[in-house]
C-alpha cells in the first residue's frame, strides 16, 4: 500500500519494470565525458605561441585575462594578467583577452607568433574586418616569468612528449 492505494504483485512488477526500462533509456543518453587530454605542444624553433584565456563573472560585470607566451623550448617569454571593468558577457572576456594577446604581439614585435584560446566564437569573430570598440588601457607585463601562482603549471608544461 502507497499513497492509500493498494497494488497487485502483477502491478507492482510492471511498475519496477517500466522505471528499470526509463532508468536504462536515461544511461544511453547521458553524454559521455572524454577521457582525452590535451597537452600543450610547443611552437616550431623560430616561432613563438601565445596562449590565452578569459574568465567572467557576470555579478560583478568583471573579466579577468591571462596570456602566457612561450619559446620552442617551452621557456616563458611574458606573461600578463589583468582585470577588466565593464564586461557585459563572457565573449567579451574572451575578446578582451584576444585583444591583449595581439597588443602584446604588437607591442614585442615579435616576427612569427601563434595565437592560441580554446573559443571558436573567438577565433571566427577575429577573421571579421569590423573595427574593434573595446577601451585599451596601459599594461605590465612579466618578461621572462609567470606570476608565483602559475610556476607549478608552467613546470607540468615543461615535460615533452618523447618524439
Amino acid at each position: 500500500m502507497h499513497e492509500k492505494a493498494s497494488r497487485t504483485g502483477k502491478e507492482i512488477a510492471s511498475f519496477v519494470n517500466s522505471y528499470i526500462t526509463e532508468l536504462n533509456g536515461v544511461e544511453k543518453k547521458t553524454p559521455r565525458i572524454s577521457q582525452e587530454v590535451r597537452k600543450w605542444k610547443h611552437p616550431p624553433s623560430q616561432s613563438v605561441k601565445a596562449n590565452f584565456d578569459g574568465a567572467y563573472d557576470g555579478r560583478l560585470c568583471q573579466s579577468a585575462s591571462r596570456i602566457v607566451v612561450r619559446n620552442s623550448e617551452v621557456d616563458v617569454l611574458l606573461s600578463s594578467s589583468k582585470i577588466h571593468q565593464e564586461v557585459t558577457s563572457a565573449f567579451a572576456a574572451d575578446a578582451l583577452a584576444c585583444l591583449k594577446a595581439v597588443q602584446i604581439r604588437t607591442d614585442m614585435q615579435w616576427q612569427e607568433i601563434i595565437i592560441e584560446c580554446d573559443s571558436l566564437t573567438i577565433i571566427k569573430k577575429c577573421k571579421e574586418k569590423r573595427q574593434d570598440k573595446s577601451q585599451k588601457k596601459e599594461d605590465i607585463y612579466l618578461l621572462g616569468s609567470v606570476p608565483r601562482y602559475a610556476e607549478n603549471q608552467k613546470e607540468y608544461d615543461r615535460v615533452r612528449e618523447p618524439d
